[in-house]
């Protein structure tokens, strides 16, 4: 009796003891996690923050029958207008209606069916007529983004290196372009860098270089300026000077900061996306003054969505999630544009997949990229940009005879 007693008592001890050690085990694994957590929300790591290529094809095995056709379209709920990407312009149905010869990473047609172009080598930036004849070249760095102004100059991300904290390191500029290819005017975050850094948390650039884990020939990438957005007249742009109709719109996805700047004093006059975002990409204000945002979830490292962001109460309003959420994870590079009729087209750069989405959610077009398959992965694409069908068939009514 004694001895089957004192058996109980040694299988209860142990049955504790068992307990007690899943239970520290799950204490460690709940440290950890919150750990990586803080690590994640206060920046990002140097292996983040170097001047990396962006990805050459997709993670994802394909299915070679389902690419380079469009597998979704909803007549009456999509909106109807040409797609833009790389060197191509497309149709609704996936058909391409007109190409240019050119290397095209980023884009924008002019009225007249001229194209400025930023090269898939980003070395220079470049001005053609629609037959891909060269206007003009100019020997700038540029990458991203090309954006127009009201007065019709245009807008670029460029790069200057420099020295700090024993690191080579790139700094963005914003130059200002004449339509002829004339430099305007330049801004640099280099120049502005104790100003801007009093809107973020320090960097792990800010901290002395380890020479156990870095090279000291490696060029790092501070801010990542990664988009630029003249603000368009709306609403709260007639009574609240931050919003001002010509002001910039920014985006340093290396700090996950969206600010805007004034036209005039280039001072930060609005700034946002701390504990927020994860690396965004594309933030426009829409006209109803609201700001579109690509949220690449790159510091989450689980899903990408794309927001709605009132910028005075700084609430999201509207909120894109893929279900399950991270169906839908492009860490770099995508885009995200409101269309007139209110949906969402959303290019999903990781996948190479474009879809436009209704204000619910509901996918009413999808395409996938026709990019070169190797070992059975697709191509990524930068950006899709919509124009409205109007625009584009004055401009191929206007060159058809050409």
């Amino acid at each position: 009796m004694l001895q089957r007693k004192n058996k109980r008592i040694r299988m209860k001890k142990k049955g504790l003891l068992i307990l007690l050690i899943v239970l520290i085990m799950l204490i460690v694994l709940l440290i950890i996690k919150e750990i990586n957590n803080n690590q994640v929300n206060k920046g990002l790591t140097l292996e983040e923050l170097r001047s990396l290529p962006y990805l050459t094809y997709t993670e994802e095995k394909v299915n070679e029958s389902e690419i380079g056709i469009v597998v979704k379209h909803n007549l009456e709920l999509a909106f109807d207008g040409y797609n833009l990407y790389g060197c191509n312009l497309m149709d609704m149905e996936g058909n391409i209606v007109h190409s240019w010869n050119l290397p095209i990473r980023a884009s924008v047609i002019l009225e007249n069916g001229d194209i400025i172009i930023e090269p898939a080598n980003k070395k220079f930036i470049g001005k053609y007529d629609w037959d891909s004849n060269v206007i003009w070249e100019k020997d700038v760095f540029i990458h991203h983004e090309i954006t127009l102004s009201p007065d019709n100059t245009i807008l670029i991300p460029s790069r200057e290196m420099h020295e700090y904290n024993g690191r080579k390191i790139d700094f963005d500029l914003i130059i200002e372009l004449s339509q002829e290819g004339e430099e305007v005017s330049r801004w640099s975050t280099y120049e502005n860098f104790d100003y801007i850094k009093k809107f973020h948390e320090p960097s792990e650039l800010d901290q002395p270089i380890h020479s156990y884990n870095e090279d000291k020939e490696e060029v790092y990438d501070y801010y990542h300026l990664n988009s630029i957005q003249v603000l368009p007249e709306t609403p709260i742009g007639k009574n609240d000077k931050r919003f001002q109709e010509e002001n910039w719109l920014l985006s340093f996805r290396n700090v996950n900061l969206v600010v805007i700047l004034d036209k005039e004093t280039k001072e930060i006059v609005w700034s946002w996306g701390l504990g927020e975002l994860a690396g965004q990409h594309s933030p426009k204000m829409l006209d109803n003054g609201n700001i579109l945002i690509y949220d690449n979830g790159l510091y989450r490292r689980d899903y990408t969505r794309v927001i709605e962001l009132d910028p005075i109460k700084k609430e999201i309003v509207w909120e894109y999630k893929a279900n399950p959420p991270e169906s839908f994870f492009s860490e770099r590079e995508g885009y995200a544009q409101r269309l007139s009729n209110g949906n969402t087209l959303i290019t999903d750069s990781k996948k190479g997949r474009v879809f436009e989405i209704t204000k619910d959610g509901k996918i009413v077009w999808e395409w996938l990229f026709s990019g070169t398959i190797e070992e059975g992965r697709g191509s990524p694409i930068y950006r899709m940009v919509r124009y409205p069908k109007d625009k584009i068939n004055k401009l191929l009514e206007l060159h058809k005879n050409n």
